[in-house]
C-alpha cells in the first residue's frame, strides 16, 4: 500500500535515457564483433558464453512469469505495484526461443557430442540415452517448451494490461486457474529446460536434482534483479508512494529465502557427488 505522507502523482511511462541507449548500443556492438571473432578462433568457447548468456536472461523472464503467477493464485494485494515491473521481464520469453534456435543449428554441434552420430555409436552410455537425447526430440521439446511459456506469457500478463483501462477487477480473478495450470506445467518444463541446456553438456553426469537447483537461483535471480529495477525506478523518482520500503522488505525476504534454499541445494549436490568419489 502506498504510505500516506506522500502525494501519489499518476505513473509516467519509463523513457529509456538517450545517453543510456547509446551505451547499450555500442556494447551491443562489441559484444557482437567479440563474439563472431571467438566463433571463428574458438567457437566451443564462443558458443558456450552465449549458452550462459541465453540460459540467465531466459531464466528472469521465466522466473518473472513465475512470479506473476503465484501473486496470482493467493490472490496477493501488496505485490499489485511490483507485480507490473516483473511482467515486463515476460516479454523476453519470444526473442529467448528465437536465440535458442540459433544456439540449436548453430551451436549444438560445437557444445553437445550427442549431436553426432559416430561419437553416440562409440558411447554406449550415450546410445542407451539416444532415444531422449537426439537432435530431433531435443529441438520438439524445445518448441513445446517455449510454446507453452509463451502462451501463458500473453495469457497471464495481457489481461492484466488490459485492465488499466477496463478497470475491471474480474480480470484479476479470472487469472487464478491458468496461474495454477501454468505453476504446474512451469515445475515440469523448466526442470527439463535446464537439463536439455545445462545438464546435458556432460551426458555421462547424473543429478536428480539439478532441476530443483537451477529452479532455486531462477527465483534468487528474479528477486534480485527486480530489487534492482526498484531502486533505479525510485532513483528517477518514477515509483515514489507506489513502491514502498515495504514493498523492498517483503522483496528482500524472498531473495534471502531463495539464496538459502538455493545453497542448501547446491551444497547437498556437492556433498553427494564428494562422497561419492571417495571411493576412488
Amino acid at each position: 500500500m502506498a504510505s500516506s505522507n506522500v502525494k501519489l502523482e499518476p505513473p509516467k511511462r519509463y523513457e529509456v535515457l538517450s545517453s543510456s541507449k547509446t551505451l547499450m548500443a555500442v556494447l551491443m556492438f562489441i559484444g557482437f564483433v567479440a563474439f563472431t571473432m571467438t566463433v571463428i578462433k574458438n567457437p566451443e568457447r564462443a558458443w558456450s558464453a552465449y549458452l550462459i548468456g541465453l540460459f540467465y536472461f531466459t531464466t528472469l523472464a521465466l522466473g518473472g512469469l513465475f512470479f506473476v503467477a503465484i501473486q496470482h493464485m493467493t490472490a496477493a494485494g501488496w505485490s499489485t505495484s511490483v507485480r507490473r515491473l516483473v511482467e515486463s521481464f515476460c516479454g523476453f520469453i519470444p526473442y529467448a526461443f528465437g536465440l535458442t534456435i540459433i544456439l540449436f543449428f548453430f551451436g549444438g554441434p560445437h557444445l553437445y557430442s550427442w549431436f553426432h552420430p559416430d561419437i553416440v555409436a562409440a558411447d554406449h552410455l550415450l546410445a542407451h540415452k539416444a532415444s531422449y537425447l537426439n537432435k530431433t526430440f531435443f529441438a520438439i521439446r524445445i518448441v513445446i517448451f517455449f510454446g507453452i511459456w509463451i502462451y501463458f506469457a500473453k495469457r497471464l500478463v495481457s489481461p492484466s494490461i488490459s485492465q488499466d483501462n477496463k478497470k475491471d477487477s474480474s480480470l484479476t480473478v479470472a487469472l487464478v486457474k491458468p496461474s495454477i495450470a501454468f505453476v504446474m506445467l512451469f515445475a515440469v518444463t523448466y526442470s527439463f529446460f535446464s537439463i536439455d541446456l545445462l545438464m546435458a553438456l556432460e551426458p555421462h553426469w547424473f543429478s536428480t536434482i539439478f532441476g530443483v537447483y537451477c529452479f532455486g537461483g531462477m527465483f534468487q535471480s528474479t528477486m534480485a534483479a527486480l530489487i534492482l529495477l526498484i531502486h533505479h525506478l525510485r532513483k528517477r523518482g518514477l515509483a515514489l508512494g507506489y513502491i514502498t520500503d515495504d514493498h523492498l522488505h517483503d522483496v528482500g525476504k524472498f531473495l534471502f529465502a531463495f539464496t538459502v534454499f538455493w545453497a542448501y541445494i547446491a551444497f547437498s549436490q556437492y556433498m553427494l557427488i564428494w562422497y561419492a568419489n571417495l571411493p576412488e
